[in-house]
């Protein structure tokens, strides 16, 4: 016969140690949810300082590439404006150096006419008879007429003619002391042809004169038109001659 055995019923202070392992477990999924949130926040707290330092980054350089572009512009123009200042300088060094040239020449036409004025004007405390008096005063106003036309109008051929007549003004004086004025004058005519001044308003009037001159002169005729002329004129000729010379054959002397 087999025996029954009864069943083992778990004893009551298992039961009771048992209990308290549900709570345990619950608690420990909070935790572990509670650290997931936060590892999320920081990953996302993260992503987003990185995203906003990458736009900052892309911003910070955009704006550096335009200062580095309006830098570059400003150098460019810097350049350009250099470069006119030292056109400007050099244009101003060359007038001032033609301004310069030019004083420089009106300052010698004005001493050399100062100093022929001085001449004349020494020959004059001299005693002179009434012809070196006259021819002095004439040779002295025809220099200060040329040196006023000179000096306003720098007519170099009107000057060169107001010295040639001055010159012959006192080439008629008797007296030896006009010799020494009339080589400063000589110097002087020496020295405005050596010059060689531009003669606009001459040219001027010379380009005109020719102008009028080639629109007084006849056009070209052809050939056939020249032939025509000649046997006219011939005919003209032969008719003027025949009202006083006949010419006739002698047969019988023949």
């Amino acid at each position: 016969m087999e025996t029954e055995n009864p069943a083992q019923l778990p004893a009551p202070g298992s039961r009771d140690k048992a209990t308290p392992a549900a709570p345990r477990s619950g608690r420990g999924r909070m935790a572990g949810t509670l650290v997931l949130l936060v590892v999320l926040a920081a990953v996302a707290a993260i992503a987003w300082w990185y995203f906003n330092q990458q736009t900052r980054e892309r911003d910070s350089s955009s704006r550096l590439d335009a200062l580095a572009a309006q830098v570059d512009q400003l150098a460019r123009t810097n350049e350009q404006l250099r470069r006119d200042i030292d056109s400007l300088r050099s244009r101003y060094a060359d007038s001032e150096s033609m301004n310069r040239g030019i004083r420089e020449e009106v300052l010698g036409f004005n001493e050399r006419s100062r100093a022929l004025e001085d001449a004349v004007a020494n020959l004059a405390d001299q005693r002179l008879s009434n012809r070196d008096a006259m021819a002095l005063n004439e040779a002295e106003f025809i220099l200060q007429l040329a040196g006023e036309r000179l000096a306003l109008f720098r007519d170099a051929s009107g000057t060169l003619a107001a010295y040639r007549l001055a010159d012959s003004a006192l080439a008629s004086a008797e007296d030896p002391l006009f010799a020494n004025v009339r080589q400063t004058i000589s110097a002087e005519m020496q020295a405005i042809e050596a010059a060689k001044p531009m003669q606009t308003r001459a040219t001027l009037n010379a380009l005109a004169k020719l102008r009028a001159s080639l629109a007084s002169l006849p056009l070209k005729t052809s050939p056939t038109d020249a032939q025509a002329s000649t046997q006219t004129e011939r005919s003209r000729l032969r008719q003027i001659l025949s009202q006083f010379v006949r010419i006739s054959h002698d047969d019988a002397a023949a």
